[in-house]
C-alpha cells in the first residue's frame, strides 16, 4: 500500500517508492517523514506529573490552609508545564499536517497541469 508520497509508512519491499512517475516520496531525512519530536512533550508531562504528585503528597500532610498554598502553587505549575508541552506537540502536529496538505496540493496541481508544464 502506497500513500502517494505523504510520508506515511508503506508496506512495499522496495522502500515505498511509487510506481507512478508524477508521485514523489519524502526523502529519508525530511522532518515531515516522522512528525514532531515526542521527547519534549514526554519530558514536560513526566515533570509536570511529578510536580503534581509531589504537591498532592505534601499538601495531604498539612492541616493548615496557609501551609498548603505553596504546594498548591507547585501543583498548578506542574499542570501548566504538562499543558504547555502538550500544546507545543499539538501545534507541531498541526504544522506538519498543513505542510503535508500543501505538498499534496502542489503535487495534484502539477499532475493536473501535466509533465513539464510548470518547469
Amino acid at each position: 500500500m502506497d500513500y502517494a508520497g505523504c510520508g506515511l509508512p508503506s508496506d512495499r519491499r522496495d522502500g515505498g517508492r511509487p510506481d507512478h512517475p508524477g508521485v514523489r516520496s519524502l526523502p529519508a531525512g525530511d522532518p515531515l517523514r516522522f512528525g514532531p519530536d515526542l521527547m519534549g512533550p514526554l519530558v514536560c508531562n513526566l515533570a509536570g506529573g511529578l510536580m503534581i504528585l509531589a504537591a498532592w503528597v505534601a499538601t495531604s500532610g498539612q492541616a493548615d490552609l496557609a501551609r498548603q498554598i505553596p504546594y498548591v502553587n507547585l501543583g498548578a505549575a506542574g499542570a501548566i508545564l504538562a499543558g504547555a508541552g502538550d500544546a507545543v506537540f499539538l501545534l507541531g502536529c498541526r504544522r506538519m499536517v498543513r505542510r503535508r496538505i500543501a505538498r499534496v496540493a502542489r503535487m495534484a496541481r502539477s499532475a493536473v497541469a501535466g509533465p513539464g508544464a510548470g518547469r
